[in-house]
């Protein structure tokens, strides 16, 4: 992958900085520091977050479970850019999941006011920030990386098996939309990373996703635990409750 002099490159072997190689320990996801004043520090420590969440291995289960539904993309493939703008904000776009990532200093302002609310010790505020930021960022990576597997164009199977009219996938993506929040429910590792159904997320839309995920959760964990894949009765399923939440309002 071309990278210009200001990368900071992540891979399973080594951070590359300028040119200049470290090694260090195998992370698992390559991550490329795109942003005006990169940090390898920083880089670092997130890669190993991601490592320890096991990002990789639960993407390849997620995928599986997918089954026919799933893109062609190898979870362990998709390398991560981090790049300067609004804190936390993912997209996946020319086959890199660009993550959002401000520098280190701002990033801890931003995380102290959680961190306090915890009864942390003054001495050990700006680490538990900046484990709390790498959390948030690591369940990020696995919610846009989910998007990435999950295959919800309109015309092909997902879109199709839904059994209605939906050219512009507009339903197609809120189902997808849906699955994602329930993994993300399922697989976050501190309870302030699991979606909740009374979370207020302004915009209607993205109330009636996260809805959604939190209702069919249990049946997403259900196939998880069972090993079964995605299937049409699945799907049908998951309409029903999205018309459901709809209803509501």
């Amino acid at each position: 992958m071309d990278q210009n002099k200001s990368d900071v490159l992540s891979t399973p072997e080594k951070v590359i900085v300028g040119g200049e190689k470290a090694e260090v320990e195998e992370k698992g996801l390559e991550i490329i520091d795109r942003r005006e004043s990169p940090d390898v520090v920083q880089a670092h420590l997130l890669s190993e977050r991601i490592k320890d969440d096991r990002v990789v291995a639960t993407l390849e289960s997620i995928k599986k479970m997918l089954g026919s539904y799933a893109t062609d993309v190898v979870p362990a493939s998709i390398p991560i850019v981090l790049s300067d703008g609004r804190w936390g904000s993912g997209k996946y776009a020319n086959g890199v999941l660009e993550v959002a990532l401000p520098a280190d200093q701002e990033v801890v302002e931003l995380m102290k006011p959680f961190a306090e609310s915890l009864k942390i010790p003054g001495e050990e505020i700006e680490n538990v920030a900046r484990e709390v930021a790498n959390a948030a960022l690591s369940s990020t990576v696995l919610h846009e990386a989910t998007h990435v597997l999950i295959d919800s164009k309109p015309g092909l199977n997902l879109s199709r098996d839904l059994g209605i009219d939906d050219p512009n996938g507009e339903t197609g993506t809120m189902i997808d939309e849906g699955i994602t929040y329930a993994l993300q429910g399922i697989y976050a590792k501190e309870t302030y990373l699991i979606p909740d159904e009374k979370q207020d997320e302004g915009r209607q839309e993205v109330r009636f996703r996260k809805v959604l995920g939190v209702r069919i959760r249990p049946r997403v964990k259900e196939l998880l635990d069972s090993n079964k894949i995605m299937d049409k009765e699945f799907l049908r399923y998951c309409l029903e409750t999205l018309e459901q939440v709809k209803a509501e309002g």
